[in-house]
């Protein structure tokens, strides 16, 4: 009996920071994040 090969496990997203505004934590409290942005198709994304 052949052994069977199984595919690893897929890897969780990593979320990157972009930026980020050090004055505005340290003038003021930040209570929440809020993630904001569009998403590119078709042409779209060539005229980029």
């Amino acid at each position: 009996m052949p052994s069977q090969k199984t595919a690893p496990p897929p890897e969780p997203e990593r979320q990157v920071q972009l930026a980020e505004n050090r004055k505005a934590r340290f003038d003021y409290q930040i209570e929440s994040r809020l993630e904001a942005g569009i998403a590119l198709r078709g042409t779209e994304i060539k005229s980029l």
